[in-house]
């Protein structure tokens, strides 16, 4: 019984290891800087067993480039957190990929740090909530997705 307890937490260790080692390997941190903001992405090591649908977007990183392809990429996908900033330091932009597609509540503000859009996507898809506000901070748009669709009534704000 002891012998198998001990057996058991050698295991168990050995697993976590391996575990730790995989998600370390799997993505890598790079700072990207572009003429209107700089970057902060994950991108994933391994991309081979990839098999992109082709009617989602695939946000992919190649040459200090990010790069948004239909149904495809060429690069590196980026994958974990992403935040996107203006020169002056104000977030741009916030969310979450996996596998290159977005995941999640991505939110956006305009340069002086009032909200413009939120919206909600799943694996890819617009899927949710989704509002855009006006640089006055009214809103302009309030509606639902569902797989890039608009889904019931939404309500639109024309001046």
């Amino acid at each position: 019984m002891r012998a198998r307890n001990i057996l058991f937490s050698i295991l168990f260790a050995f697993f976590q290891l391996a575990g730790a080692l995989f998600a370390k390997d799997r993505s890598e941190v790079i700072n990207v800087t572009d003429s209107i903001q700089y970057l902060k992405i994950h991108v994933v090591n391994d991309v081979q067993k990839v098999k992109p649908c082709i009617d989602k977007d695939y946000y992919w990183y190649y040459s200090n480039q990010i790069n948004c392809t239909r149904g495809g990429f060429s690069g590196r996908l980026l994958d974990g957190d992403y935040l996107s900033f203006y020169f002056n330091s104000e977030l741009k932009e916030s969310g979450k990929f996996c596998i290159g597609l977005k995941d999640g509540i991505w939110k956006s503000w305009f340069e002086g740090g009032k909200l413009k859009e939120i919206t909600d996507f799943d694996n890819g898809y617009k899927d949710g909530e989704s509002i855009r506000f006006s640089i006055s901070g009214d809103t302009i748009f309030h509606g639902y997705y569902k797989k890039n669709k608009l889904n019931g009534k939404a309500l639109f704000l024309v001046n």
